[in-house]
């Protein structure tokens, strides 16, 4: 099996996304949650605004994943089977950070955050959720499939 070490060390970038997808993750049943009138009150927020607070923390902290992305893409090997994979997986990621960014946004605007959830930012984030998915799946694919930051047994 042939050594797909990075730059002779592990990938950062695989480190730093957890945070990200975990508070994304987190948002959306908090926005099913308020969607659903539940009323459970959280350290004093409703879930709505937890919820937007979750994905704001996941806009901002996939930031950094995505500059030490970059940073890993430029020590990747130049094989075409796995920049068409690297590729989707970008694609996809960066369809659901913007799509979170947007669901973001609309709950920023007319000041949505401490008013009553709005199926609208919801339902762009769900979608987002979705795109997430499928980008860490090639995001694995580039790791279980091509054994990207795997070093060889010695």
């Amino acid at each position: 099996m042939p050594d797909r070490e990075v730059a002779g060390r592990h990938p950062f970038h695989p480190a730093l996304v957890h945070f990200p997808i975990a508070c994304w993750g987190l948002s959306h049943p908090a926005d099913l949650a308020a969607l659903t009138g539940t009323r459970l009150v959280f350290f004093g927020l409703d879930w709505w605004a937890v919820s937007s607070l979750l994905l704001w923390t996941g806009v901002l902290s996939a930031i950094p994943a995505m500059i030490i992305g970059i940073y890993d893409f430029m020590q990747l090997p130049d094989e075409d089977r796995l920049m068409q994979v690297f590729y989707k997986h970008v694609s996809f990621v960066g369809m659901a950070w913007t799509l979170y960014l947007v669901s973001g946004y609309t709950r920023l605007a007319d000041n949505l955050v401490l008013s009553p959830p709005v199926f609208l930012p919801a339902l762009i984030s769900g979608v987002g959720l979705i795109c997430l998915c499928i980008g860490g799946w090639y995001g694995g694919q580039m790791v279980y499939k091509y054994h990207l930051g795997i070093h060889p047994a010695e």
